[in-house]
């Protein structure tokens, strides 16, 4: 549980600064303009996530790895953990 939390704790965050934006906001302005705001910013919130997010597909199977590995020309081994 506790590596689901690091790893979307942007998430988390960010829904909870919306969730009380969004309840201050609307003793302020009119519904329609805090549901623009909070379904921009999820937007923003969800393109962020998805651009910071490392998604390297050359080595995602052992086969892959022992492709590149077996194949004679150099490589270079880098090691990359979300958690």
């Amino acid at each position: 549980m506790y590596n689901l939390i690091n790893q979307y704790s942007l998430i988390f965050a960010t829904a909870f600064v919306l969730i009380v934006f969004s309840l201050i906001g609307l003793r302020f302005f009119s519904a329609k303009y805090v549901l623009v705001f909070v379904l921009a910013s999820l937007i923003v919130l969800i393109l962020f996530q998805s651009i910071q997010k490392n998604s390297n597909e050359d080595m995602s199977t052992v086969q892959s790895f022992e492709n590149i590995h077996f194949s004679g020309s150099p490589y270079l081994l880098y090691m990359y953990s979300d958690y």
